[in-house]
């Protein structure tokens, strides 16, 4: 997440970055929670923003209701196909999962 940049211009924010950071720390958290230690402050803003920057690169869904993303899956992946739909539900659940141990 240290690669991470976020540009705020007024109400305009641009964000640069590695995606899958949400996906491979939700793995590993999983695997062994003992690896979950944030040694900095401001870790929690800073994961936010990386959320929001592969949740808009990758098409994921926040506070939205489980049956409204199925819902959502089926039509895209007929409109897009299986390799454009993977990564939402992906940092999607990953993000979700983080947030229960964070």
């Amino acid at each position: 997440m240290r690669a991470l940049s976020v540009e705020r211009d007024g109400s305009q924010v641009a964000y640069a970055g590695w995606l899958d950071v949400t996906e491979y720390l939700a793995s590993a958290i999983l695997r062994d929670i003992r690896i979950f230690h944030v040694p900095y402050p401001g870790w929690q803003d800073r994961y936010k923003d990386q959320v929001k920057m592969e949740m808009l690169k990758k098409g994921g869904w926040s506070g939205v209701d489980p049956e409204d993303i199925r819902a959502e899956v089926v039509v895209r992946l007929e409109k897009e196909g299986w390799d454009s739909v993977r990564p939402a539900p992906s940092v999607t659940v990953c993000s979700h999962a983080i947030a229960q141990v964070a």
